[in-house]
């Protein structure tokens, strides 16, 4: 990690101010590869006997909202993509996908076989790259519709949002900590400081030894 008072300064809210997020896993879901096809193990909860029902559609429609031309093609090229809905007893399911292709009703997804419910309903769909040492990163993130019939599987992306950062050490922890700074400020500004300060002297009550 770089030092100096410059350094200080420009990684203080990064290193400093840290918003702890606690989740209860109530179940994980393994496959023996990681297309996820082949027989599922499960630890935890039960897995549904039953897939989920199909969810009535937007009011505003269920087509794409953003060009999945240029979605394809940010999304198509990272190596790591997942899909997420509501299960039949409302926990997440998170699957891997492949970006295929795209055409007027949205991205065209493929995915292994009886691995997503039948019919339509709200889902989020991401597509990451990780390098070495977590410096590098691409991320694009959607929401929108899922449709799946048989072997046709079909999302129309409605909001999109994503970022690149610069696979330079450097220049990654300083926008890091310009990015931290910025959040923080807009905290104080909106008055969510005090919630966030609350939260985190709450867990560092829990977590002492």
């Amino acid at each position: 990690m770089p030092t100096g008072r410059f350094w200080g300064w420009a990684l203080g809210d990064y290193l400093d101010n840290r918003v702890v997020v606690d989740i209860a896993v109530r179940r994980v879901v393994s496959w023996p590869d990681a297309l996820a096809s082949g027989e599922r193990s499960v630890s935890g909860a039960a897995w549904p006997e039953q897939p989920p029902q199909p969810q009535q559609a937007p009011a505003k429609g269920t087509g794409p909202r953003v060009d999945t031309r240029r979605l394809h093609g940010q999304m198509g090229k990272l190596p790591h993509q997942l899909l997420a809905c509501r299960g039949a007893d409302g926990y997440p399911v998170v699957v891997p996908v492949r970006v295929a292709g795209h055409d007027a009703r949205g991205l065209l997804l493929e995915a292994a076989a009886g691995l997503l419910p039948e019919g339509g309903r709200r889902a989020g769909l991401t597509a990451h790259s990780f390098g070495p040492q977590a410096v590098g990163l691409v991320n694009r993130i959607c929401t929108g519709w899922l449709e799946v019939s048989g072997d046709t599987v079909v999302y129309a992306p409605h909001t999109t949002s994503g970022f690149t950062a610069p696979p330079v050490k450097p220049v990654q922890l300083f926008f890091n900590g310009m990015f931290a700074k910025q959040g923080w400020r807009r905290a104080r500004r909106e008055g969510t400081l005090a919630e966030l300060a609350a939260l985190q002297a709450a867990h560092r009550t829990a977590t002492r030894p």
